[in-house]
């Protein structure tokens, strides 16, 4: 959940360090007032158009982009005046069974290895 206090729109920018193996299955944005938005994959430069565009119009939209290093994904959520967003990301895992163990990584800490 994010809040602006502020008159205006307010853009907040979160990193987020996935797993290895993960990925992105859907975004949902549900602002304040119950409208909700969900995301779609788009190519990068419209994508960020979108969003801009959204977000100056004062909508409440999450935008998604993932980083060279492929586990590192920048989270960027616009928020309406004196409103309040929640962003739900569902994530998609490949887990690999071994010796019937199956191992998986929950970062801690952004950029934590």
């Amino acid at each position: 959940e994010v809040e602006n206090a502020l008159d205006c729109s307010s853009i907040h920018v979160i990193s987020l360090q996935l797993p290895l193996d993960t990925r992105i299955t859907s975004v949902k944005t549900i602002a304040d007032d119950g409208c909700t938005s969900r995301g779609d994959v788009q190519e990068l430069k419209e994508a960020r158009d979108n969003f801009m565009e959204a977000a100056s119009n004062g909508l409440p939209v999450a935008y998604v982009e993932v980083a060279e290093d492929s586990s590192t994904h920048s989270l960027q959520v616009a928020i309406p005046p004196l409103g309040t967003s929640n962003v739900e990301l569902v994530l998609e895992q490949l887990l690999k069974q071994r010796l019937d163990e199956v191992n998986f990584e929950i970062p801690l800490a952004p950029n934590e290895k």
